[in-house]
């Protein structure tokens, strides 16, 4: 894991799950969570790359939630399926909000693929 200017960033193989998780420190009422996410045309070397704030859509149905969506909890996760067809890159922004605020995290998602050459041994 690292970041990329204020965004984690993550480098999964493909065909692999990704859990991502949303914690907040302490919040009174508690927090309600939302995950949405887009698409990510960029390469994860390239430090100018940021979502676009009009593109945020809700992660699709085949997520797996820790906590549902809207029930308050001090933290929230979802599990990303390695065949999700979006995996390739995306954005994932965890939104957690209450009465007095909410704050936000972004993770920058990337996969690689597999590929396999047949070796050959002589003995």
């Amino acid at each position: 894991m690292s970041t990329k200017q204020g965004i984690e960033l993550l480098i999964y193989r493909t065909g692999y799950k990704v859990k991502l998780q949303c914690d907040t420190s302490y919040s009174n009422p508690l927090p309600t969570f939302m995950w949405l996410y887009q698409e990510n045309s960029c390469s994860p070397t390239d430090n100018k790359c940021r979502p676009k704030l009009d593109r945020w859509v809700p992660v699709p149905k085949t997520v797996q939630y820790t906590v549902p969506p809207g029930r308050q909890a001090m933290s929230s996760g979802i599990t990303i399926p390695g065949s999700e067809p979006s995996s390739g890159a995306a954005f994932y922004q965890c939104v957690a909000k209450n009465t007095f605020g909410n704050d936000s995290f972004v993770t920058a998602l990337y996969r690689y693929g597999m590929s396999f050459r047949s070796i050959g041994f002589s003995i």
